[in-house]
């Protein structure tokens, strides 16, 4: 039978060559950091016993370690890209989408108002998150995803998203460097995303996340929405008292009334 190359996982127990010798030192400490007995025994005795089999096993697990990390990353990138269809919530999410539309400032920064239609007749649900995203008139984000999943499973027939903050960012931290993280006209589009919804759902998640001098921003919307008079609730509450954010809440969460 003809023999495996040197640099097969399956080599005999020929001295490696030092390129090799490289290689096997790298693919060894990859496995020391996932068992760090492995570790341990190696700095006790100076050296792990039975090299050639060790070295097989640490090549392999290597490999498959390195095959998952990339497999992962891949899935992240198509799903955040908008190249593949999401995961199959998803998929059954956006069969329910109809029509959307978006109010943008005129610069881009500031998003004011989000509108998606699900069904002809039912609810009209106002979702207020703390500031706008990467959600457009028609390209739903994660969140205007649970969104979605949400309003469909509490009878609703759309939805509108207003922001304490309009300012569009992925990272809420960008709001303290923003010159105006509220954003021009807000309070006119809150007032009219007010006006038109049966059922008003804060959920902007703990204002611990917010500097202090923008903290009560969230104080001064929860007023506008309770002054309304319409039914006001939440998917729960955070430990600082605010209303929790929907994007790790399963589908099975219950809305409840938010009463004063």
């Amino acid at each position: 039978m003809a023999s495996l190359p040197l640099s097969s996982p399956m080599t005999d127990t020929k001295k490696p060559t030092p390129a090799q010798f490289t290689r096997i030192r790298k693919w060894r400490e990859d496995l020391e950091t996932m068992s760090p007995g492995l570790s341990n025994h190696r700095k006790s005795t100076g050296r792990v016993r039975g090299h050639g089999a060790l070295f097989t096993v640490v090549h392999c697990y290597a490999f498959l370690v390195r095959m998952s990390a990339a497999i992962s990353y891949i899935l992240r990138w198509i799903r955040t890209t908008g190249t593949g269809k999401g995961t199959p919530e998803e998929i059954a999410m956006a069969d329910h989408f109809k029509a959307g539309d978006a109010v943008f400032s005129d610069n881009g920064m500031y998003r004011l108002r989000l509108d998606r239609r699900l069904a002809d007749h039912g609810l009209i649900f106002a979702y207020f998150g703390v500031n706008g995203a990467t959600a457009t008139a028609d390209y739903n984000d994660h969140t205007v995803t649970k969104w979605t999943g949400f309003t469909v499973r509490n009878g609703g027939a759309r939805f509108i998203v207003g922001n304490p903050f309009a300012f569009c960012a992925t990272d809420v931290r960008e709001l303290a460097r923003a010159t105006d993280s509220v954003g021009p006209d807000n309070d006119r589009y809150l007032s009219e995303i007010i006006a038109e919804a049966n059922i008003l759902v804060p959920c902007w998640g703990s204002r611990e996340k917010l500097p202090p001098r923008l903290r009560p921003r969230l104080d001064l919307v929860a007023d506008m929405i309770f002054a309304a008079g319409k039914p006001v609730k939440t998917f729960g509450f955070t430990i600082s008292g605010d209303p929790l954010h929907p994007l790790t809440l399963p589908y099975a969460t219950q809305l409840i009334d938010w009463t004063r």
